[in-house]
């Protein structure tokens, strides 16, 4: 009787260490590029973790430049970015998307008055194994650290050239996704403003075309290649759109009045940046 219950508590006990390991390991950081958006009362900053090219990257967005804030806000001063977020806290996404129509980032992790670098926070986002493997492998990385003072228009050129070198998603860049950008919002400029963004975020965009207004917003992928449902399923979070597996065929982005109402783009915006 003895042995059976030492055998039960064996086993019971291997069961558990499997599930233990399955469950770090399926909560744990897998070793892609870990982009966090940083919000301070006098400054912005984007840490980029990237294992793929050895770097720690950094782009400091000082507290005098201004940023535009969709849902028809309009420009504010870095400075004033967290009061704004946490005041609209009814848009859990507001922080993610002013990093992406600014910056065409998208952000696993916005965080405020924090320092990223401690164990405690590590731990909670990268869970116990990515936690191990940061601690492991970041002595060995290079640590880049860039600042944009000033206004955004005119860093436009060096941004254009940093964000995809330095922040960018590599898993994006590398799947080498070429689609064509459709501005079916009616609003002139919408089309060539969102293109580029995608460009930042590291895709190619080869047309913008403009077609008759439409209602929501539309992603169409091939459904044979597997990188383009992958990339589709991913902009789908970024613009809130719905996504469609084609028959052959290119990629395309179908920007129709929906998403236009929902961040209320002014014209006024891409004059100014």
């Amino acid at each position: 009787m003895k042995i059976k219950v030492k055998l039960l508590s064996v086993l019971i006990g291997i069961v558990m260490l499997g599930w233990g390991g399955w469950w770090a390991y399926q909560s744990s950081w897998k070793g892609g590029d870990f982009l966090i958006m940083e919000v301070e009362k006098e400054k912005l900053t984007f840490v980029n973790i990237s294992p793929s090219r050895g770097m720690i990257n950094s782009l400091l967005v000082l507290g005098s430049v201004d940023l535009w804030i969709p849902n028809g806000m309009g420009y504010y001063p870095t400075s004033k970015l967290q009061l704004i977020l946490e005041q609209e806290n009814s848009q859990p996404n507001l922080g993610k998307m002013v990093a992406f129509y600014n910056f065409g980032l998208w952000p696993v992790s916005v965080i405020y008055n924090e320092d990223w670098q401690n164990n405690r926070w590590l731990w909670k986002n990268l869970g116990p194994l990515g936690w191990l493997r940061f601690r492991l492998q970041a002595d060995d990385w290079l640590q880049k650290k860039e600042a944009i003072s000033g206004d955004l228009s005119l860093a436009k050129e060096s941004l254009e050239e940093k964000i995809p070198r330095d922040m960018a998603e590599n898993d994006v860049i590398e799947k080498n996704i070429r689609l064509v950008v459709v501005n079916a919002s009616g609003k002139n400029g919408f089309g060539n403003m969102v293109a580029d963004r995608l460009g930042w975020w590291g895709i190619m965009v080869t047309t913008v075309d403009t077609r008759e207004e439409e209602d929501g917003c539309q992603i169409n992928y091939n459904s044979e290649v597997r990188a383009e449902k992958d990339i589709s399923q991913k902009l789908a979070d970024i613009l809130v759109c719905k996504t469609k597996g084609v028959s052959g065929g290119g990629m395309e982005v179908v920007l129709g009045k929906g998403i236009e109402e929902m961040i209320k783009y002014s014209e006024t915006y891409v004059r100014t940046f």
